[in-house]
């Protein structure tokens, strides 16, 4: 039997399990190391504040345009040394001693009135954020619902790569940019990017 696109969707669709709504909702990509989700939900909405370490203002700024531009969240943020009132808040720090000091590791807790996240260095808190974003259901917009839970993750492994190879095949700057943004988004920290090749460099041969 020749197989074509048809029937490798048919016999796909027969192996994949069914996952329901809520389960989906729960999963983060890659998996945690370890995650326990406890009962009831969040609502994340613009009353919650954020209250950060000075060192993750980049990590912070990039954060807030997200909640903003995907679910139309506009948080304050303010460094922890400036005293917020008492109110809901997500909160960020670094502690170079988590997981031993393993770079890119991170804590999340979330409960009805407070996120925390901590990383044991810049990078851990923005995975952190990357695995908030992964519990937001997509197309929400102004309160979003998301369950509590205690989270502690490492990397598994120190290089996790993309290979871009723009030097034959170019797709312009706006899919180079789209690709570094959703390699963050699954915590992915090398592109190995083939800027030029032989054949990017090779001009047309001109007939005589």
């Amino acid at each position: 039997m020749l197989i074509t696109p048809e029937i490798r969707f048919e016999r796909n669709q027969a192996t994949t399990s069914k996952v329901s709504k809520q389960d989906a909702l729960k999963r983060i990509i890659p998996q945690p190391q370890k995650v326990e989700f406890n009962r009831g939900t969040a609502t994340l909405d613009n009353s919650w504040q954020i209250s950060f370490q000075g060192q993750l203002k980049s990590e912070v700024m990039v954060f807030m345009q997200d909640l903003q531009d995907d679910y139309g969240l506009m948080l304050k943020a303010q460094p922890e040394h400036i005293k917020v009132a008492k109110q809901k808040l997500i909160s960020l720090k670094v502690n170079p001693q988590l997981a031993a000091g393993k770079s890119e590791s991170y804590t999340l807790e979330i409960d009805d009135e407070r996120i925390e996240i901590v990383g044991s260095d810049n990078a851990g808190v923005f995975y952190a954020m990357q695995s908030l974003l992964n519990l937001l259901p997509a197309n929400s917009q102004g309160a979003v619902e998301i369950p509590q839970l205690e989270l502690e993750d490492s990397p598994r492994y120190g290089w996790r790569g993309m290979h871009y190879d723009n030097g034959r095949n170019y797709h312009g700057k706006d899919a180079m940019f789209k690709l570094v943004e959703q390699m963050a988004r699954y915590k992915m920290n090398k592109l190995h990017w083939h800027f030029s090749e032989d054949e990017g460099w090779r001009w047309p041969k001109r007939a005589n």
